[in-house]
């Protein structure tokens, strides 16, 4: 019977809770990567992974789910047998019958974290209507998500449209998924496959490869597990990878050798894949920062375990000067023991961090955290990882994008407010989408001959109509934060995205409405970081 990926495991180890260590461990660097993977042990014979920015791992409520991959800077390619298991019977359903089952579509109940940008919220799940997950005839085990805001800092990877993958391809898989029998579920490896003939399921909607005896050096004949179910097959016809599969399943339930593996195939599906993702897919890069793990950024990461007897983790890595945005993300892996692990994450600047002295902290329950620091200061940033409950495995990643300064030029769809008069220093930007299917770039009404120079308009369908106004004021003084705020309110329903860059660094920030939905004043007083 065909293992579905996103099931839940048994642990076989309970960890428990114990005492400080006496004395803090010293700080380690974190490795600057260079696109090499981390050696790890053998794992599915995988590696770690810190890299393969558009590979995701998507959680509900419960924590890590399944794998996916940014396709369109609000889009996620992924699996629909991630969704539509009916929890009550533990049956896979069809996609006909999952489609009528409203609380397993529910939006709300999913996220998408990135390694690169953190945890972004889901506005809309859509499944393949004809997908089957009956033994031996498997298909169609494609799934999106529609993000409610786009990802920046990331390029999307284009799925495959030259054509059918063959058999004796080379490929990549990426994926958040367990080790075969090891209970690290939440970890980024990334391992080697040659496809084969399918013979477990139909060809015509699957790409096949058999995990079998002997195995190479890590990183070689590789394996997918559970919760890599959506995570890409990577293959590269000769212009860059393209995603030519959606990870699915397998025939052996332990992940094991021998078994006979396969993805849904993505060059099969590409219709229902643009119907849903539409021009969002044609984007080569998301967001005004460079592209994680391309010219313009830096990115170090580690691996560590947490323990009774290893409390805590701390690291070391350097901001060079000129960096607008620091992200660092702590991801790991998830037991079902007894107590559910949690783990926190401090970070500062020159010194060493500690709970009650962090120039950022993170301590959700869970996980999962994620610190974003504009315009950090250059030199050696200190990252503190503390054990709250629990135990296991984590990954630590840290990214600096460069500054791009750019300049705002007002035109038709293009507002530039101003912080000192007339330096046009943040662009502002809106697109809206409607129940029709309409997608279009709002217009700007500038109000600089009514004198107002911090802030404007904009209008969707009419110039007499206007549907946004935004604002951004200074308050680059201590006792207000010291923060360029932003504000904005709507008189609408239609599903928009507005984006406001400060051109002096190149951030961004972006706020959303979902079509259909009343918008909601915005007030952010922690957008754009001061001089």
């Amino acid at each position: 019977m065909p293992r579905v990926h996103r099931l839940l495991f048994v642990a076989t180890l309970l960890l428990l809770a114990a005492p400080l260590a006496a004395t803090p461990p010293p700080a380690t660097p974190l490795r600057v990567l260079d696109g090499a993977v981390l050696p790890a042990d053998k794992i599915v014979n995988g590696v770690l992974e810190n890299l393969q920015p558009s590979v995701a791992l998507i959680r509900d409520q419960v924590g890590a789910l399944c794998s996916g991959t940014l396709i369109g800077c609000s889009h996620v390619l992924t699996a629909t047998s991630c969704f539509c298991t009916d929890p009550s019977a533990g049956l896979v359903l069809t996609g006909l019958e999952c489609a009528q089952r409203h609380d397993l579509l529910d939006p709300a109940r999913y996220e998408v974290f990135f390694q690169h940008a953190g945890v972004v919220p889901v506005s809309a799940v859509y499944i393949h209507p004809q997908f089957l997950f009956e033994e031996g005839q498997e298909r169609s085990d494609v799934a999106l998500l529609r993000l409610a805001r786009p990802v920046d800092g990331i390029a999307p990877t284009p799925i495959s449209r030259a054509q059918r993958v063959p058999a004796g391809m080379s490929g990549t898989i990426v994926g958040f998924g367990r080790a075969a029998g090891a209970d690290d579920l939440g970890l980024k490896r990334t391992g080697r496959i040659k496809t084969v003939a399918c013979t477990a399921v139909p060809s015509e909607h699957n790409v096949c490869w058999r995990f079998a005896d002997p195995l190479g050096p890590p990183g070689t004949n590789s394996n997918s597990c559970d919760g890599d179910a959506g995570g890409p097959l990577f293959v590269d016809y000769g212009l860059g990878p393209v995603v030519a599969g959606i990870i699915s399943s397998g025939t052996n339930a332990a992940c094991e050798p021998v078994d006979d593996a396969w993805s849904a195939e993505v060059f099969a599906e590409q219709n229902l894949i643009d119907a849903v993702g539409g021009e969002d897919l044609l984007r080569t890069s998301c967001g005004s920062l460079p592209q994680a793990g391309r010219e313009g950024t830096i990115v170090a990461g580690s691996s560590a375990i947490l323990g009774p007897t290893v409390t805590e983790q701390r690291y070391t890595f350097e901001v060079p000067r000129g960096t607008a945005l620091l992200r660092v993300a702590l991801h790991g892996t998830e037991f079902e023991g007894s107590p559910d692990p949690d783990f926190d994450l401090f970070l500062r600047a020159g010194a060493p961090a500690a709970p009650n002295a962090a120039d950022c902290s993170s301590t959700e329950a869970g996980l999962v955290e994620f610190c974003e620091v504009q315009v950090p200061e250059p030199g050696t940033w200190h990252a503190l990882v503390r054990r709250v409950l629990g135990a296991g495995r984590f990954q630590i990643v840290a990214t600096m994008f460069n500054a791009t300064p750019s300049i705002c030029t007002p035109g038709p769809n293009t507002l530039c407010i101003d912080n000192e008069p007339g330096d046009n220093r943040f662009e502002v930007k809106v697109n809206y989408r409607t129940a029709t299917g309409e997608s279009a770039a709002g217009k700007a009404i500038d109000l600089a001959q009514l004198g107002v120079a911090r802030g404007g308009l904009f209008w969707f369908f009419t110039p007499d109509n206007p549907e946004l106004m935004v604002k951004v004021l200074n308050a680059c003084t201590p006792g207000l934060g010291n923060r360029f705020w932003v504000f904005l309110t709507a008189g609408t329903d239609v599903g928009y995205d507005l984006t406001v860059t400060d051109t002096t660094t190149g951030l961004s920030r972006s706020y959303s409405n979902p079509l259909g939905t009343p918008a909601l004043p915005v007030q952010d007083v922690n957008a754009f970081a001061c001089p």
